[in-house]
């Protein structure tokens, strides 16, 4: 059974984003002064004491003329259409504007249960300006402030009341979904590659760079899978980020990195490996999550001379020490390679949890300190003793040595060629911390 699914709909700036936020119970969408900086809807598993439901905050429905503010019309539309319950949210401090009026007649004509808010009424609002509310036809409005979390227990209350109505899901147990998230550099066909795997455009597209702003989840399946997809902004040079909204993006992009369990670092294949995309590499190895590399754009590149190995082979020399990575021929545009994304996603996910018996690691470190010692250090020879797994959501190892601070970083390099080349690890980071000491497990 799905989620129930509530949509918080409203004109530019009455304060969705604000209260998508506090009811998620995070700092999810980016909330802004500029009227309609939420482009793209975005979601949320909300879970109360007894109740579950996605929220979806959608972009402000605005009459405009301009190509963005038709698409976000249209994405506003959709929610409407796909939506089990609306949030009807309105600006007390401005009053009821005719937009407000349109939207309520295009809501009320979708046959939702609807919840009408009045929004930023920390300042007392007068009696005529509540009739005039009601005059469009809702009763029981609610009157609260997100930014001051007023009257957000009634919201909550009257949702759960709604799902009581309307049979919701029962909470079930999020854990087997596998949290994905898209990660590059502006335009390099983020937004057009999850839309491209749902089959709709659920993510708006544009020629614009930086058009995505916010991070966007999205519930998606595959088979008998379940996947979470986080469709990120673009990480840009910090020379180029020329505005705080657009600086509060790029870090909102790395964290939804630390957020997930496999990030996919998609690169223009036509332009090659850039060192903002090497930047960007690191730091998704730095943060030990499972590492694939999808070259889009790869109908422009294809129909050339350069063979997917031989490109794959580029981009593996680029990579370095990160060549560990799974890399995936893909086009947005084609549809080309993007069938294998979610089965490469599933068996890295499962490959992150392997489980190294330690004597199996030991019998490896053992080989290695036969076949290749380290070189001595200080007039001593440095020596390897023990290795074991460390408890973590990716695998890191622990090595016991008399001299840790010495052991080269060359060194560390080939152990983790050994055991590469001894476990399937495709898109696993391995990393690994040295201590001082013999087996910590003999008792001297």
């Amino acid at each position: 059974m799905k989620l129930k699914r509530i949509s918080i709909i409203g004109r530019p700036n009455v304060g969705k984003s604000t209260l998508f936020n506090v009811i998620a119970g995070f700092r999810k969408a980016i909330t802004s002064k500029t009227p309609g900086t939420t482009r793209d809807r975005i979601e949320a598993v909300v879970k109360t004491v007894s109740k579950q439901f996605l929220l979806v905050d959608t972009g402000g429905f605005d009459e405009g003329n301009s190509r963005m503010k038709s698409l976000v019309r249209e994405q506003t539309l959709k929610a409407i259409d796909d939506s089990d319950i609306l949030i009807f949210l309105i600006d007390g401090r401005d009053g009821l504007l005719p937009m407000d009026r349109e939207l309520a007649d295009l809501i009320r004509k979708s046959g939702k249960p609807i919840v009408p808010v009045v929004n930023k009424s920390d300042l007392k609002i007068s009696n005529l300006i509540k009739n005039e509310f009601y005059n469009i036809g809702f009763d029981n409005f609610l009157f609260l402030s997100a930014e001051h979390r007023d009257g957000i227990y009634e919201l909550i209350y009257r949702i759960e009341e709604l799902l009581e109505e309307h049979t919701e899901q029962p909470i079930s147990d999020l854990s087997s979904e596998v949290k994905m998230s898209f990660v590059g550099r502006p335009n390099v066909g983020k937004s057009s590659l999850t839309n491209r795997l749902l089959g709709w455009e659920r993510v708006i597209v544009s020629e614009i760079p930086g058009t995505t702003i916010d991070n966007i989840d999205v519930h998606a399946s595959f088979g008998k899978k379940d996947f979470i997809i986080v469709d990120t902004p673009g990480i840009r040079k910090r020379m180029r980020i020329s505005t705080d909204l657009e600086k509060e993006s790029s870090l909102t992009a790395i964290k939804s990195i630390r957020r997930s369990d496999i990030a996919l670092l998609v690169i223009d294949a036509s332009e090659g490996i850039t060192d903002q995309d090497l930047k960007i590499a690191n730091l998704i190895h730095d943060e030990g999550r499972g590492f694939i590399v999808l070259c889009n754009k790869w109908d422009l590149v294809g129909n050339q001379k350069t063979s997917a190995d031989e490109y794959k082979k580029e981009i593996k020399f680029r990579l370095g020490n990160l060549d560990y990575a799974i890399i995936l021929n893909v086009s947005a545009m084609t549809g080309k390679g993007t069938e294998k994304i979610f089965p490469e996603v599933h068996a890295l996910a499962k490959r992150m949890k392997t489980e190294f018996s330690t004597p199996d690691l030991n019998s490896i470190l053992k080989k290695v300190g036969i076949e290749h010692p380290h070189p001595m250090a200080t007039g001593k020879p440095v020596k390897l003793k023990y290795i074991h797994q460390l408890p973590a959501n990716s695998p890191i190892f622990q090595i016991f040595s008399n001299q840790p601070a010495e052991v080269e970083k060359n060194y560390v390099r080939y152990i983790e060629k050994k055991l590469r080349n001894a476990y399937n690890l495709k898109g696993v980071p391995l990393k690994f911390k040295f201590r001082k000491g013999d087996n910590p497990f003999i008792r001297h």
